[in-house]
């Protein structure tokens, strides 16, 4: 009897469904990129703000020698806390197979802090968090959790 009232109460004390995951929306490179390879292009959200969310896109583009990656350009990003709606900011980084620039915290990580936390039996990399709302990131996409 003590076996199924403890299983009975574990099932109300996980609250997991009263939460919201949302994914971030992709940002649209410049226009000087808009050749760009979708899927060697990303953005990862790395944390909060008082009016909302920042972040890093790469956008691969072009083509590549023998060997080489293709060649990369970096921007700042962020996302209104409301309405998720994504803007470009100002580019931090280029790589190219003869020369690479990156600026201070501009790099894509969706792993900034090794921990992994599960949202409806999924795991996820925990990137930061902001009173009740969290950022999270799969390997190639993040995510806002709401309660």
């Amino acid at each position: 009897m003590k076996l199924m009232t403890l299983s009975i109460g574990l099932l109300f004390a996980i609250p997991s469904w009263a939460d919201t995951l949302t994914a971030l929306p992709f940002v649209q490179p410049p226009p000087q990129y808009a050749s760009y390879h979708p899927a060697q292009s990303h953005c990862a959200a790395t944390g909060f703000t008082a009016t909302g969310i920042t972040g890093v896109c790469q956008y691969a583009y072009g083509t590549s020698a023998k060997y080489f990656a293709l060649p990369t350009v970096l921007y700042r990003v962020s996302w209104d806390m409301q309405t998720l709606t994504p803007s470009l900011g100002e580019q931090c980084a280029h790589t190219t197979a003869s020369r690479q620039y990156f600026g201070d915290g501009c790099h894509v990580n969706f792993d900034p802090t090794g921990t992994v936390v599960t949202y409806d039996h999924v795991p996820y990399y925990y990137v930061s968090s902001n009173g009740p709302d969290e950022l999270v990131s799969s390997s190639a996409q993040s995510f806002l959790i709401t309660s």
